[in-house]
């Protein structure tokens, strides 16, 4: 996270400790995911455009390859939106308050639980053949996506000495459930745009990771298909990493704009 979402993040969560939401379940990944989603939805405020000096500082741009930080691999989640629409549906019965949110909240967890138990065979055999080198096919659509920017891609350097350059790291992905059936491969990054030494602008951003996104045919399969196909989860997470790529580049070219 950059500042500002960390500063946001952190008020969330204190806000949530002094209303006795249950510790236990905020201290999972889980319920980090929860917040840090409903943060990049909320927070167009941290994602401000460049500034003419910025862009100005900007004669030429590095594109380092990306990496992956360490153990960035985490097991499935199987919390579906089936799952989120019963635990939605038992919050309504009792009624949108603290107490209702915590009923969601025990039902949405054993819903993943369950579901867990069941697929742990497939999770089991996926972890053995998890995909490596994520960060290659990401650099290399998001530099093929960056050429094309009208202010990004004349500005493109291999000088690693350029005034500016973009750094981005995988620093997550996993195999998320989509319907309880087809799981789809998500990857999250941290996007830094550097000049002079100095960050401007930090992003997490994701691959688009549901059908209503227009133009994207996301990778999806069943997980005992991932378990049992080591290429087809390669050439899934690929598709992702590159899909993420263009999310970036779009993400910059908005920031650029006039």
């Amino acid at each position: 996270m950059n500042d500002c979402e960390n500063i946001q993040f952190s008020l969330y969560t204190s806000k949530l400790s002094d209303s006795w939401f249950p510790r236990q379940i905020m201290k999972t990944p889980f319920f980090y995911l929860l917040v840090s989603s409903v943060l990049s939805l909320s927070l167009s405020s941290c994602a401000t455009k460049l500034t003419p000096s910025q862009k100005q500082k900007m004669t030429t741009l590095h594109l380092p390859a990306a990496t992956t930080t360490l153990g960035a691999y985490a097991s499935p989640n199987f919390t579906s939106s089936s799952d989120a629409a019963t635990g939605s549906a038992v919050s309504g019965a009792v009624g949108f308050g603290l107490v209702g949110g915590i009923l969601s909240g025990v039902v949405v967890a054993a819903e993943r639980a369950n579901d867990a138990k069941k697929n742990k065979a497939s999770t089991d055999a996926i972890a053995k053949i998890v995909p490596q080198g994520l960060d290659q096919a990401l650099t290399e659509q998001l530099n093929a996506q960056l050429k094309k920017d009208a202010f990004f891609g004349p500005r493109l350097s291999d000088r690693t000495d350029a005034p500016a350059y973009l750094r981005v790291t995988i620093t997550r992905y996993s195999l998320n459930s989509l319907d309880d059936v087809q799981f789809i491969p998500v990857i999250d990054s941290e996007v830094d745009l550097i000049v002079g030494g100095q960050t401007i602008r930090k992003r997490i951003i994701s691959n688009p990771t549901t059908l209503t996104k227009v133009g994207f045919n996301l990778p999806r399969a069943p997980l005992a298909s991932y378990a049992a196909d080591p290429v087809l989860l390669r050439n899934h997470f690929e598709t992702s990493a590159r899909q993420l790529a263009d999310s970036i580049a779009a993400d910059l070219a908005k920031a650029a704009a006039p």
